[in-house]
């Protein structure tokens, strides 16, 4: 998994404060590369809400478990999920597409951040007139 995951290679490590679980969650300067980590270490399964500090993280963004394919989402900077016992959850944002593209496309550097997203195309039919 870390081979695949630059985030898991050379991400900023920054703990999550939780009462039972063990949090962090690693950051590269590419918003979209955020990874969320809960291990459960007891034998009980725990549901708990952590703050993410994350300016950069918009409102009911989806974040997606690699092994169970469990989802949840931001919500006024805070993340809620359930995990089982003796269980580890890897959490990665889902880039989700909507009427206007994708949804981090207006955050700064956004063309470096997701590929898919051409500079060109952007500007607008209007600016091959002015030039």
């Amino acid at each position: 998994m870390r081979r695949y995951h630059r985030a898991l290679r050379i991400g900023d490590f920054d703990n999550l404060h939780s009462f039972s679980l063990l949090a962090f969650m690693r950051r590269t300067d590419r918003i979209a590369e955020m990874i969320i980590v809960l291990a459960n270490p007891l034998w009980t399964p725990i549901e708990e809400q952590l703050v993410v500090p994350e300016e950069d993280l918009l409102e009911y963004t989806l974040f997606r478990d690699f092994f169970s394919g469990a989802e949840t989402r931001i919500h006024g900077g805070t993340i809620e999920a359930m995990v089982p016992p003796r269980t580890v959850r890897v959490f990665h944002m889902v880039n989700e597409t909507g009427p206007s593209a994708e949804q981090y496309k207006r955050i700064y550097g956004h063309f470096d951040t997701f590929p898919s997203v051409s500079p060109v195309g952007s500007l607008g039919n209007s600016v091959g007139d002015i030039i």
